[in-house]
């Protein structure tokens, strides 16, 4: 775990990296490197995935001190928390973006597209080894290349590719973390129990398209996320339209 944790945080400090050369804020580099390969935040990093404190909210304050320095003392985001929401806002506006509740900005949003990268590999560690969660369990994973490479048309990999693109795993995540609502809990088992079953039943050598089982699982509440607040009494069913409309 330990070497692990090191390749993250080396990958998470290109990131940053990345974001201040494109922002001609090169100077910062050197601030970012001190905070990120200090023992403190080794030591915190290290507990945070040992305890599998997973949460968008435990993994943003991990980083506070990098979000403070590129951020200029929080000149851009006023606190942690509006930067939490603005990103979750911008995550949504990927896929529904006629839903998002604030008005976004390009500055902001090359920050929140950085939080969503890091948000990315944690969020994958804990599929790995959070085993008590159910994202862990029945973690939404695709899939494998054999199995695409038997698909009839290249749909699923492009579906694939929207998920990717548009953050959709880690806006489902935020909206699980930051909301409270378990929507995300539910695709990862059902997605999981159609999977299985229609593996079981390409193994009898029965015709099924594996691509399109995946894909429907993965999907098929994808639109109660575009509900917006005042349909919230008829997500029941207003989230077949906006479904719809995703894909």
């Amino acid at each position: 775990m330990y070497v692990r944790m090191i390749k993250m945080r080396e990958e998470i400090h290109q990131m940053f990296v990345e974001y201040l050369l494109a922002k001609s804020d090169d100077m910062l580099i050197g601030k970012i490197e001190e905070t990120l390969i200090s023992d403190k935040f080794e030591s915190e990093m290290m507990y945070l995935i040992e305890e599998k404190h997973f949460k968008t909210q435990d993994v943003l304050q991990l980083f506070y001190q990098c979000f403070k320095i590129i951020t200029h003392e929080f000149k851009i985001f006023e606190t942690l928390e509006d930067l939490e929401q603005y990103t979750y806002q911008y995550a949504l506006s990927l896929s529904f973006i006629e839903t998002v509740q604030i008005e976004l900005e390009e500055e902001k949003s090359e920050i929140a597209k950085l939080v969503l990268d890091i948000l990315r590999g944690f969020f994958v560690i804990q599929k790995e080894f959070d085993h008590d969660s159910w994202v862990s369990r029945y973690a939404l994973e695709l899939l494998n290349e054999e199995e695409v490479s038997e698909l009839e048309d290249d749909e699923y990999v492009r579906f694939a590719g929207y998920l990717k693109n548009e953050y959709v795993y880690e806006m489902m995540k935020m909206n699980q973390d930051l909301i409270g609502y378990s929507t995300l809990d539910h695709i990862c088992g059902v997605h999981h129990l159609a999977v299985k079953i229609g593996r079981q039943l390409k193994h009898l050598k029965l015709p099924i398209d594996l691509g399109r089982v995946s894909g429907a699982a993965y999907g098929h509440d994808l639109g109660k996320y575009g509900c917006k607040p005042d349909e919230g009494r008829k997500v029941a069913y207003y989230h077949y339209y906006y479904t719809a409309e995703w894909f």
